[in-house]
């Protein structure tokens, strides 16, 4: 992300099983000031182990529509 102003970025990522919230992970991320802008970047974030089994789960799933 890319902006002419100095902000704090807050991202949040959460994971909800039978339509409740499980886990989150919130991430914040500081500017840096790059060539006349202020340049924001999250990168390869990593996912937590409870997210790693979760996926790992779904993804062994019988069914398709098991994963909703």
């Amino acid at each position: 992300y890319e902006s002419n102003e100095n902000m704090t970025i807050t991202c949040s990522t959460k994971v909800c099983s039978f339509g409740k919230q499980v886990v989150e992970k919130v991430e914040t991320e500081y500017a840096r000031f790059e060539g006349g802008r202020f340049v924001y970047r999250i990168q390869r974030s990593p996912m937590c182990e409870y997210m790693v089994n979760f996926i790992h789960k779904l993804k062994h799933l019988p069914e398709k529509y098991m994963m909703n």
